[in-house]
């Protein structure tokens, strides 16, 4: 329904979708699942958008100017943030996993929504809930909102190049079959399906702290929409 409104009001051509990422107000694993859940949502409506210029079965255009909905991989890239995080304050995860050690919190009787040790602390304090404050870093600001001037530059090159993707309209061949009206045969253009693995890449270049990391690492990670 949003990308019919979006269609309908602003006739708008691409939208860029963000995955969700992980912020203060998830505070189980329940919550940690909710929001892999909806990442994964995120990427299969990305995934299975149709081509607007493709005719249905009734001969009737689905949407009237948008072409196409790619995806920013912003909850992958802070999931790595959150893993450096970890390892420059040396904080003991004890093999527990990403969607465990950032359960900790700052204490909750603090905050509204208290903010992980292991996203918004430069070091580690007590890990029992009883801790106030504690030296933050320099990448998030309150537990939810990051902090541009040190990450901006990565999301601004990765949505730049996500734009050119969209806006390249070159019309070189990708995908597997295709027919003569160039659909391929899940019914997206050469077109789209080239600016989806172009957007992909992009996300892979430009959002990955791989080559940012040192070559060991302590933590257990979840498998991100890249890995996929």
């Amino acid at each position: 329904q949003i990308f019919h409104n979006m269609d309908r009001l602003f006739h708008v051509k691409y939208i860029i979708v963000a995955t969700n990422h992980f912020m203060n107000n998830i505070k189980s694993l329940q919550d940690w699942h909710d929001l892999e859940r909806i990442r994964t949502l995120v990427r299969t409506v990305v995934e299975e958008f149709p081509q607007p210029n493709n005719n249905n079965n009734n001969n009737t255009k689905i949407y009237q100017n948008l072409q196409n909905v790619v995806a920013l991989e912003f909850g992958w890239f802070t999931d790595q943030i959150i893993d450096a995080n970890v390892q420059a304050m040396n904080f003991p995860t004890n093999h527990r996993s990403r969607q465990n050690y950032t359960l900790d919190h700052l204490a909750n009787h603090c905050y509204t929504w208290s903010p992980s040790i292991a996203m918004a602390c430069a070091q580690v304090v007590e890990l029992n809930g009883t801790s106030c404050q504690c030296p933050r870093n320099m990448l998030v600001a309150d537990g939810q909102h990051y902090c541009m001037n040190q990450v901006g530059a990565r999301l601004a090159a990765a949505m730049a190049y996500i734009l050119k993707c969209l806006v390249d309209k070159d019309d070189d061949t990708i995908g597997d079959h295709h027919d003569d009206h160039g659909h391929n045969d899940d019914g997206t253009t050469r077109n789209q399906k080239r600016q989806q693995q172009c957007a992909d890449s992009c996300n892979q270049r430009h959002l990955s702290l791989q080559n940012a990391l040192p070559t060991t690492t302590t933590t257990t990670t979840t498998s991100s929409s890249t890995e996929r």
